[in-house]
Order: structure tokens, then C-alpha cells, then sequence
């Protein structure tokens, strides 16, 4: 009796056994760093938005989603005014600019919200990459 006691319980270990175990967390899986490579098509310096009155280039780009669902994202970029614009001539500013919020998962389907200005993002997670559009460029980040 003892050995089939000892077997049963041998089985119930390795099979993981039986117990309430808690559920993984699937935030977990998307958790990381991930660096922007790709903005409309092209790689990093990339000009996302212009107009007549200036332009924005990103330098570089990192979102971090934390396995407890809040989120990150720190960019350098610089914003140019033209000559036109300005007296003195052309104004380039280097700039860091960061914001973050919470973000929520299903299945692919990422939305992150800002806890700045409230506004949630779509975007896509899948291998390791995450896409989204913003400036009606794709960006594509990976980790």
C-alpha cells in the first residue's frame, strides 16, 4: 500500500499536482525593453512629422513594459524651426521627451494609455516586436 501511496503522489508531483497553482500572468510575457527600429520604413535618425513651420527627428526611442502593466516610453529627438520662421535663422533644439501609463493585453491587442493625457494607443505585440502608428507612420520596436 505503501508503494502505491508513494506512486500516486510521485505522479501528482510530476504532473504538476492538482493544487490551486495562480494562473501565470500574461503581462509577463510581453514584459521588457524594446527599442524603436523602424518609423514609416526607414531606420533611425527619421524625420516623423513636418510642416512648414518645423519638423520632429527621432534619434532614438524606448518603450518598457513592466509585467504589472504600466509602461514607459523615453524619446530623443530634435525639433527644427526654418530660417522662414525665425529671425535669427534655423533653430535646432534637442529634446528627451518621456511619458508612461498603464498598459492592458489581449492577445495580441496592446492599448497604452497615457497617464498624461489620458489617450490610449492601439498597438500590436508579436515575436518579440511591437507595432503601432502614430504620426500615420508605422513604428515598429523590438527587443
Amino acid at each position: 500500500m505503501r508503494r502505491v501511496a508513494a506512486a500516486a503522489a510521485a505522479l501528482l508531483v510530476a504532473c504538476g499536482g492538482g493544487g490551486s497553482e495562480e494562473p501565470a500572468n500574461p503581462l509577463a510575457a510581453v514584459a521588457g525593453t524594446y527599442t524603436l527600429r523602424t518609423a514609416g520604413g526607414a531606420a533611425l535618425p527619421v524625420v516623423v512629422d513636418q510642416s512648414e513651420s518645423g519638423s520632429l527627428e527621432v534619434d532614438a526611442e524606448t518603450l518598457t513594459l513592466e509585467p504589472g502593466g504600466t509602461w514607459a516610453r523615453t524619446t530623443d529627438a530634435r525639433i527644427s524651426v526654418p530660417a522662414s520662421a525665425l529671425p535669427g535663422g534655423v533653430a535646432i533644439t534637442p529634446t528627451t521627451v518621456t511619458d508612461g501609463g498603464a498598459y492592458t493585453l489581449a492577445g495580441s491587442a496592446l492599448t497604452l494609455t497615457s497617464g498624461t493625457s489620458g489617450v490610449a494607443a492601439p498597438a500590436t505585440v508579436s515575436g518579440g516586436q511591437i507595432t503601432q502608428t502614430r504620426f500615420n507612420k508605422t513604428f515598429v520596436y523590438a527587443r
